[in-house]
């Protein structure tokens, strides 16, 4: 996490599970040019930090010193001058966000939600995961986020378990362990719907290629040897998308 301002902040929220800490954040560089926002950011937290800060919580608005959302912006760090993200509003034609819209505003009314977001999912709940695995009548958790199931008899199921969330899976998948490629879930159940959203896809594989042309090289090497693995015209090969 980077530090983007010169105060003093003490996050105290309502939540049970939203991130409580204090912290002290200085001035850095706000340039605009081009109508591009440029942020140089200091590094608050290590990554060990920051996973302990948020580890199973869930952020709000309070956690964040600066909120992205409004402005394109490039981000860097303040040391070493490396670009962290760029972002970018309003580069996606309505009417291929409409296409994405059309094909995916249901998906969670005609599939079954992830058991497998882990650490995402936020800590783990009986009731939670009953609503999807009823015949779990007890857990006893094994991570915040990981828990062994029990059915009425006492035996343990065959997989831990974790609170269900509303999040799929579209596009290509390669399992590493298996060094197996195959099409996911909801591309492969509904590819009508799939191949109807695929302009929204490209449109957003254009920007990338536009705005971080060294990184889609690389990109582009590496897809040039699964092409069968790629959404079509992109570098692109997943979809995750989670519905709130």
């Amino acid at each position: 996490m980077y530090e983007m301002s010169n105060f003093t902040k003490k996050v105290d929220m309502n939540d049970k599970y939203a991130p409580t800490f204090n912290r002290k954040v200085q001035v850095t560089c706000d340039i605009i040019t081009n109508n591009v926002r440029t942020l140089h950011v200091k590094q608050v937290y290590s990554d060990d930090e920051l996973s302990n800060h948020f580890k199973g919580k869930i952020p709000t608005d309070s956690s964040y010193d600066i909120i992205i959302c409004d402005k394109d912006t490039d981000v860097y760090d303040y040391n070493t001058g490396v670009l962290i993200c760029k972002f970018r509003t309003k580069r996606i034609a309505k009417n291929n966000i409409a296409l994405a819209r059309n094909s995916f505003c249901d998906i969670d009314e005609h599939m079954k939600p992830s058991l497998t977001r882990n650490e995402a999912a936020g800590p783990v709940e009986l009731e939670k995961v009953q609503k999807y695995v009823p015949s779990a009548m007890s857990i006893t958790p094994q991570t915040l986020n990981m828990a062994i199931a029990y059915k009425h008899d006492g035996t343990p199921m065959s997989k831990q378990v974790c609170n269900p969330v509303n999040s799929y899976l579209a596009g290509y998948h390669f399992d590493r362990y298996r060094s197996i490629g195959y099409e996911t879930g909801f591309s492969k159940q509904f590819p009508k719907k799939w191949n109807s959203s695929l302009p929204f896809f490209e449109s957003i594989y254009n920007v990338f290629k536009e705005e971080l042309p060294e990184i889609h090289k690389i990109h582009q090497t590496r897809c040039d040897s699964h092409r069968n693995l790629c959404i079509p015209n992109t570098n692109l090969t997943s979809v995750a998308c989670n519905v709130n």
